[in-house]
C-alpha cells in the first residue's frame, strides 16, 4: 500500500504531523514545568486525538532541560497498585540514564519499588542524584482501571504524589480517558479535585486546511467537503484523506464523487467506530443528537434542547458535554449554543440512531400515559426490573448479577430499594432526586461485577434518605442490608 501522510489508526507523529490543539498543549507544559504547576486530566471520545496530544507534549517537553516525562499506556493492566508503581518507576528509570545518573554509585535505585512509600523514596533520590528537576508522568487509557477494586487506593496514591509527598513540588500528573474524569469525580475522588479538566474539541476549518495542505492541494468545493463531512473530527479527516490520497496521490484530480466514495467505504469498514461512539454517549446522548440532527446546521439553546427532548437541564447540560468531546456536536462559545456537525456521523445516524434511542421514546410514552409497572425479565435472580409512575421513571436492568449461589438475596434486596427510592424521589428537590437516580444507577452496575466495590453508590443513597425523614427509612434499611452482603 503507498504511504500516505495521514495517520488514522495510530497518534500523529508529533514533530511533522500534529495540528490544531497546540494552545492546550503549550498551556499543559508552561503549568508542568512551574515548581507549583497544575496537573491535567484529558477527557475526549475513542479515536479523539488524546494519544497524539499525549505524544505531543511528551516530544516537546524532552527540550525542556531537567525535564523528564514518561508517557505509559495502560492496557495491560497491572494485578496492584503497588505493579502498577512498579512499571511507573521502571519507565523513570530508563528516562532518568540520560540525566547523568551513576547507577554505579546509586545501584539502590537499580531495586524495583514494592510498595508506593518505596516508590516515592526512589523518585526522591533520582531527584537528588541527577540533574532531574521535574517529572512529569502521563497516563493513556485510564478507563482501563475504573473497574479494579484497588483503583480507589491508586487514585488516592496518585493525589498524594502530587499534593503531599516529599516530591509533590517536582511531579506533575496528565491523565487522559473518555469516562475516567467523570466517574471518578461520582464516586469521590479528591485526586480529581487536583486535576483540571480539559475537554477536547473538534478542530477548527483552519485546522482541516493545514491537515489538507500536508498531502497537497484540494480544490475549494472538495476541501469544503472534507470539512462537512468530518465535522472537524480528527480521526474521520484523517480517513477520508488518507483514501483521497491512496486513490490520487498529492490528490491530483480528486472530485466530490471521491468525498462520497471514502465516506462510503468508513461506513462499511470502520463502523463499529461509530457504534462505540454511540455506546459511549448512551440513549440520552443518542436522543439531543436525534433532535440536533433534525435541525443540522441550526444552532440550538440547552433549554430548548431540553425541553424538546424531556430530558432534565442537568443531563442535558452533562450529555452535551460528552456530545461534544466525542467530535458529532459542536459549541458556540460566544452564545452557548449547540448544533450536530459531521456529515458523516449524521448520515450513519440516519441509517443506526434509531436502535439506540428507540427504547427509550417507548418507556417514555409510557410515563407519559400515567402507566406504573413492573417488569420481570428473566427469574428473580438476575433480572431486568422495571418500575415507573407519571412524576417518575427509575429503570434497572439486573443482567447475569445474581446467578451465584453466593449472593441469593442481592437480586430481591435490589428489586425492594428501586421500589423504595422511587417512593423517595417524590419528595426530594429536582436536584437531589436526580443524584439519587444516578446513586441508584450506579449501583445496579457495580453489583453487576464480580467483585463490587462495597462503597460506592450507596452512601450517596442513604444520605438522601436521611433528608426525607420516616419516608427514607426503608431506603436506609434495604441499602444497609445490600452493605451487609458486599465482600
Amino acid at each position: 500500500m503507498t504511504l500516505t501522510p495521514y495517520e488514522f489508526l495510530k497518534p500523529v507523529t508529533p514533530d511533522t504531523s500534529f495540528v490544531g490543539r497546540d494552545s492546550l498543549v503549550d498551556a499543559i507544559i508552561e503549568q508542568c514545568i512551574q515548581k507549583d504547576g497544575m496537573s491535567f486530566a484529558i477527557v475526549g471520545g475513542r479515536r479523539f486525538g488524546k494519544t497524539s496530544l499525549l505524544h505531543t507534549v511528551k516530544y516537546r517537553l524532552a527540550k525542556v532541560p531537567n525535564t523528564v516525562c514518561v508517557l505509559i499506556s495502560i492496557q495491560q493492566h497491572p494485578l496492584s497498585s503497588n505493579q502498577f508503581w512498579e512499571s511507573t518507576y521502571k519507565n523513570v528509570l530508563g528516562a532518568a540514564v540520560f540525566h547523568h545518573i551513576s547507577y554505579r554509585t546509586h545501584s539502590n535505585l537499580l531495586k524495583p519499588p514494592r510498595t508506593f512509600a518505596n516508590f516515592l523514596d526512589q523518585i526522591q533520590e533520582i531527584l537528588r542524584s541527577s540533574s532531574i528537576s521535574k517529572i512529569i508522568f502521563m497516563y493513556d487509557e485510564m478507563d482501563s482501571l475504573l473497574d479494579y477494586k484497588w483503583c480507589d487506593e491508586l487514585f488516592d496514591q496518585m493525589r498524594t504524589l502530587i499534593d503531599s509527598s516529599p516530591v509533590r513540588d517536582s511531579t506533575n500528573l496528565v491523565l487522559a480517558g473518555t469516562r475516567f474524569y467523570h466517574v471518578s469525580k461520582q464516586r469521590g475522588s479528591p485526586l480529581m479535585n487536583l486535576a483540571a479538566p480539559c475537554y477536547l474539541e473538534s478542530l477548527c476549518r483552519e485546522d482541516i486546511k493545514k491537515l489538507i495542505n500536508k498531502g497537497g492541494v484540494l480544490e475549494d468545493d472538495v476541501s469544503e467537503m472534507v470539512w462537512e463531512y468530518s465535522g472537524g473530527h480528527p480521526h474521520l479527516a484523517q480517513y477520508i484523506l488518507h483514501r483521497l490520497w491512496i486513490s490520487h496521490p498529492n490528490f491530483d484530480g480528486v472530485v466530490a464523487e471521491d468525498v462520497h466514495r471514502a465516506v462510503n467505504k468508513y461506513m462499511s469498514e470502520q463502523d463499529q467506530n461509530l457504534h462505540n461512539w454511540m455506546n459511549e454517549i448512551g440513549p440520552e446522548g443518542a436522543k439531543i443528537y436525534a433532535f440536533l440532527s433534525q435541525a443540522y446546521g441550526e444552532w440550538k439553546k440547552e433549554e430548548d434542547i431540553s425541553a424538546a427532548t424531556k430530558i432534565s437541564m442537568l443531563d442535558t447540560n452533562q450529555t452535551l458535554r460528552k456530545l461534544c468531546f466525542h467530535g458529532i456536536v459542536g459549541l458556540n462559545d460566544a452564545t452557548g449554543e449547540y448544533r450536530a456537525q459531521g456529515l458523516l456521523f449524521r448520515e450513519w445516524f440516519s441509517r443506526y440512531g434509531n436502535a439506540y434511542h428507540g427504547g427509550r421514546e417507548r418507556e417514555e410514552s409510557k410515563k407519559d400515559r400515567g402507566e406504573i409497572h413492573v417488569e420481570i425479565n428473566g427469574d428473580a435472580i438476575g433480572s431486568a426490573i422495571i418500575i415507573g409512575g407519571k412524576e417518575n421513571i427509575v429503570e434497572q436492568h439486573i443482567e447475569h448479577s445474581f446467578n451465584t449461589p453466593s449472593n441469593p438475596d442481592l437480586a430481591p434486596l435490589l428489586a425492594q430499594l428501586t421500589q423504595a427510592v422511587e417512593e423517595m424521589l417524590k419528595h426530594l428537590p429536582a436536584e437531589q432526586a436526580q443524584e439519587a437516580r444516578d446513586d441508584l444507577k450506579r449501583l445496579q452496575e457495580e453489583l453487576q461485577k464480580p467483585q463490587p466495590r462495597k462503597k460506592v453508590s450507596i452512601e450517596g443513597l442513604i444520605q438522601a434518605a436521611k433528608n426525607v425523614g420516616a419516608i427514607g427509612a426503608p431506603v436506609i434499611e434495604l441499602a444497609g442490608k445490600i452493605l451487609q452482603l458486599l465482600p
